[in-house]
């Protein structure tokens, strides 16, 4: 059997689909986006496409399963600004799962015709650029936290204090001369644990939407953290106190620094 294969058609095609799925994973995640970068990430998607199908890869699930992922976190790169290993792998995933979602809805609506899948497509680029997504970002995010998601005990001056933490890739906080990683702890978490004679410093930051500022900062004796991947004692940890609520409500009460993950 001879099958004619319209190599433009299936370019184009993957071109605006993969430029649609990069479009909500930046909307969703709030990606800074490079220069022309979505349409460089979509192209480079669109090629890899064309090319298994001229030219497939006799690759086993495992193999396939590799490749794709690789495929994604080169689009992701491609497409937005992207400085840590850790927000190359969200976006990676956020697109895996924006291509699942939408192959799964095109699934449902093939048997309709053409009419309705072209409504679909609409739908989606409406979506995409439109509509604040916040299904999607409430459900990433709690997808985060808990797989993030930590039992801290903290220790000073025979003093004891239990609280639940997430580990805050966003949290690059350092002390200014020793570059030491530095926790954020709520206020409220943090009343009568620490006082005047334990030394406060004040170290700057800044927070996006926001601006900069100080914040106080204390030494504690020790810090016990214990999550899936085990515990972790760190000696003489800095912790910054946040005057606001670090969650809205109650579900953790400490942000850990990126440096500590588990």
């Amino acid at each position: 059997m001879t099958y004619r294969v319209y190599a433009d058609v299936i370019l184009l095609q993957n071109l605006a689909a993969d430029f649609l799925l990069l479009s909500v994973v930046k909307n969703c995640l709030r990606l800074p986006e490079r220069r022309y970068g979505r349409l460089a990430g979509s192209l480079l998607g669109a090629v890899y496409a064309l090319g298994m199908v001229l030219a497939p890869i006799p690759l086993g699930y495992a193999g396939r399963m590799l490749l794709s992922a690789t495929m994604s976190v080169l689009m992701a790169w491609t497409a937005f600004s992207i400085h840590r290993k850790s927000e190359a792998a969200e976006a990676a995933i956020g697109l895996y799962i924006a291509s699942m979602l939408a192959a799964g809805c095109m699934e449902l609506v093939q048997p309709l015709g053409i009419r309705v899948n072209l409504l679909f497509w609409l739908f989606t680029a409406g979506g995409s650029f439109l509509i604040p997504s916040a299904v999607w970002r409430f459900g990433m995010q709690r997808c985060m936290k808990l797989e993030h998601q930590y039992a801290v005990t903290l220790f000073n001056k025979g003093r004891e204090r239990h609280v639940q933490a997430i580990l805050d890739t966003g949290n690059h906080l350092t002390m200014p001369l020793s570059g030491r990683p530095v926790q954020v702890l709520d206020a409220c978490a943090a009343e009568k644990f620490f006082s005047w004679e334990d030394g406060v410093q004040y170290i700057p930051f800044r927070s996006v939407g926001k601006g900069g500022g100080v914040i106080p900062a204390y030494q504690a004796e020790r810090m016990e953290v214990s999550g899936q991947g085990g515990m972790r004692v760190i000696e003489k940890p800095w912790i910054a106190i946040s005057q606001e609520a670090l969650s809205q409500k109650g579900e953790y009460q400490m942000l850990l620094n990126e440096k500590y993950w588990l």
